[in-house]
């Protein structure tokens, strides 16, 4: 599918003329505006201090624009906030992988397969932590996740997930593989 980003851009610009405080950050984030997106995702964080939703989107926001300092500050306050919600959890471990502190990064990943799995007793996994195993060069335990997740993939986000394995592990080949089905 071919993207309109004239068009969207045009609304975006429209939208923002009848309101100058319009700036939805996943808008802003698909145009690579990061930090345009931050700052309306800030914006709509301190419009709800307490809500662990916006709080957690904002550090995953913080992530997306390379800022893992920040996410990571963020994603903290989140957890203050319920340290039960096990995608906080998840993108503490997505920035420390991505600062090379594989080992709190596989600590946050069993700490929210533990919450997930309270609620998913049936869950393997935290999709995503088979990428944080396979950068902290885990590879068994990424590979097991990997398996996994192809037994269960057809069509879905997961694949995306595998490509994400396989390209850590430095199988560029398949992971192509699974971006191009």
């Amino acid at each position: 599918a071919e993207w309109d980003w004239e068009g969207a851009t045009r609304e975006f610009q429209l939208a923002r003329e009848l309101d100058p405080g319009f700036a939805p950050s996943r808008y802003l984030l698909s145009a690579g505006r990061f930090d345009e997106a931050i700052s309306a995702q800030r914006r709509e964080a301190q419009l709800d201090p307490l809500g662990y939703s916006t709080q957690l989107v904002l550090g995953w926001t913080y992530f997306l624009g390379g800022r893992y300092d920040e996410s990571i500050a963020q994603l903290k306050k989140v957890v203050n906030l319920d340290p039960n919600i096990h995608l906080a959890h998840f993108e503490l471990a997505w920035n420390y992988s991505k600062k090379g502190m594989h080992k709190e990064a596989i600590g946050e990943c069993e700490v929210s397969l533990s919450l997930l799995r309270k609620s998913q007793p049936e869950a393997f996994t935290v999709q995503g932590c088979g990428w944080v195993y396979a950068m902290a060069g885990r590879r068994r335990e990424a590979l097991d996740i990997a398996r996994r997740l192809e037994q269960k993939s057809k069509g879905d986000d997961r694949t995306i997930q595998l490509a994400h394995i396989y390209d850590a592990l430095g199988d560029h080949n398949r992971a192509l593989t699974f971006l191009s089905t």
